[in-house]
């Protein structure tokens, strides 16, 4: 997808390598090999951490952390996201496309097939495990293990969740012509299967072969579709602000000449606490306001909107509407 980004809003490229934070020593030198790519793994990134917040956003981590390593991508759910990003792009016959070799040819009933565009979701899956996968690169630790573990994971639901297009061409919609080719169209699907695997994650310890085996005992061991951890996570109830916030505006780019769209590095988050987060009384899952405000006091507070109310259809063609102040009651962790 080089030949679709528009560079000149960002300079060189490569600069991208340098500034870009947390890469390991491998991950800049991939970096400099593709730098226009990257470009599209800093999209990802950025659109992964949004649908990470969407899916957490009840939970007592609602993905405003990220480890201190600056290990962006060995999330799970980023690296799906990533990859997502990468193949999703409609793409241009006439374009350029050193990615994607575009080829017809003649079937039995003089029609046509195209093929090709596999190729992108090879070519991205294969990017993103390399670059992800470099943070890991040699070690032999529980956590580098795990790590790449999960990052399978993610490709895994990814290329699960490609599904076939076909374009119909010629005269007269004759269709002696197709144009097909595989794309991952529902971001949200794939973040919703992943943050399943999160919930049943199966929790590890490693024999002297260097295998995983369940600390429970009576668990089956993980499958190679299960995420896994190896410890338990703090349970992000107590803020601690003292290792900040900073995020980082590199200029901007363009995706197909239209989007412009900024880059923007998460570089460090604190721990926010629970405190003022909204909770459910009536729910018995991870919104709950016994779970989510970590056993201690929730308030409830009186809230007025103004929506839409009472619309009518006019002929033709208008729907008018009438604005009305609603009053809700909703709970706060305190």
């Amino acid at each position: 997808y080089t030949s679709q980004f528009d560079n000149s809003s960002v300079g060189d490229p490569r600069t991208l390598c340098n500034i870009f934070p947390g890469l390991t020593k491998r991950q800049r030198q991939i970096c400099a090999r593709d730098p226009t790519i990257v470009l599209s793994v800093a999209e990802g990134v950025r659109k992964g951490i949004q649908e990470c917040q969407f899916q957490f956003q009840y939970y007592r981590w609602n993905c405003t952390v990220f480890p201190n390593d600056l290990s962006l991508f060995g999330n799970a759910l980023v690296k799906g996201i990533v990859t997502f990003f990468q193949t999703s792009f409609p793409s241009d016959p006439h374009a350029s496309h050193p990615i994607s070799q575009y080829q017809t040819y003649r079937l039995a009933q003089n029609e046509f097939k195209w093929k090709g565009c596999d190729e992108d979701l090879k070519f991205s899956t294969n990017f993103v495990r390399r670059f992800a996968d470099a943070q890991e690169h040699s070690l032999r630790d529980i956590k580098a293990v795990t790590t790449r573990h999960n990052n399978r994971v993610g490709r895994y639901i990814l290329k699960k969740n490609a599904s076939k297009f076909c374009k119909c061409h010629g005269l007269s919609g004759s269709c002696s012509m197709r144009t097909c080719w595989q794309s991952i169209t529902n971001l949200r699907a794939i973040s919703s299967e992943i943050r399943d695997k999160y919930d049943s994650a199966v929790e590890v310890a490693f024999d002297p072969s260097g295998k995983p085996v369940p600390q429970e005992a009576g668990h089956r061991a993980p499958r190679k579709t299960d995420l896994m951890y190896y410890e338990k996570s703090k349970d992000f109830c107590t803020p601690d602000v003292t290792r900040g916030i900073l995020v980082h505006s590199v200029g901007g780019f363009k995706l197909h000449k239209t989007h412009e769209t900024p880059i923007y590095f998460l570089i460090l988050t604190g721990i926010m606490g629970t405190n003022r987060r909204p909770c459910k009384t009536e729910s018995l899952g991870e919104e709950s306001c016994d779970i989510l405000c970590c056993g201690q006091e929730y308030s409830v507070v009186r809230l007025q909107y103004t929506e839409k109310c009472n619309c009518v259809f006019k002929w033709c063609c208008e729907v008018k509407c009438e604005k009305c102040n609603v009053t809700r009651y909703e709970n706060f962790c305190t």
